[in-house]
């Protein structure tokens, strides 16, 4: 048990899995309601693993961080998922995203504390139980566009380019709600306008994504 919405009460947190191969991890914390009763707040998962709280130095509430499988089978196997991190936390209507250590300073970089936050904060990001995320080794925007365009001059298997767009324009958008996708997939495309199509599926699987939920508003208290 941890007081994880910093009202000096503690909330009980446990997490359920459906079984089966890729699915299904449900994230769920118990409070009080001041009357004996308790009330839940869960967020879905689709994969990944149980994930636990962790304290941070400096950070003012236990954080859980997880990856965003929305596009999973979109492009290709589950395996070839392009997995993006994001952290949570629990505020007074339920799990939100922890926007400190999601909010992005310069569009395409992901999130600002990987470089410019403490130290405890950039490890977190950059690995989860022993392994290294996608957060790891982050290049700067105009390194990734010379290699995307590379990809599209060579023409390779679309599987390849693909994932490697999706990538690109989610460490812009997935961090910084300002992103425009549009624009995102006409600068890839530069050698070779109109080789996309318009992506119209990475779209729909970032709409569907916890981190656009969360951004929309919180999971709420039921």
């Amino acid at each position: 048990m941890l007081d994880l919405d910093g009202d000096g009460q503690p909330e009980l947190a446990s997490s359920y899995w459906t079984g089966g191969a890729h699915c299904c991890f449900t994230q769920v914390v118990f409070r009080t309601n001041g009357k004996g009763g308790v009330i839940a707040t869960r967020l879905a998962q689709e994969d990944y693993g149980e994930s636990s709280w962790r304290r941070l130095p400096g950070y003012p509430r236990p954080v859980m961080l997880l990856y965003d499988f929305s596009s999973a089978y979109a492009f290709g196997g589950f395996a070839e998922t392009v997995t993006m991190p994001y952290v949570v936390e629990i505020g007074p209507q339920g799990f939100r995203l922890a926007a400190q250590l999601m909010q992005a300073r310069e569009p395409g970089w992901g999130p600002a504390a990987l470089r410019d936050g403490p130290a405890a904060w950039a490890s977190f990001l950059r690995r989860n139980d022993g392994n290294d995320t996608r957060l790891a080794r982050v290049q700067a925007p105009e390194k990734r566009l010379e290699a995307l365009h590379r990809l599209v001059k060579d023409d390779p298997g679309k599987g390849v380019l693909l994932r490697a767009a999706e990538e690109h324009i989610k460490l812009y958008c997935y961090y910084d709600a300002r992103c425009d996708v549009p624009s995102l997939i006409r600068a890839i495309e530069g050698p070779r306008p109109g080789m996309l199509g318009g992506f119209p599926e990475l779209v729909k699987t970032m709409r569907e994504s916890n981190i656009s939920k969360l951004r929309r508003a919180p999971a709420g208290w039921r």
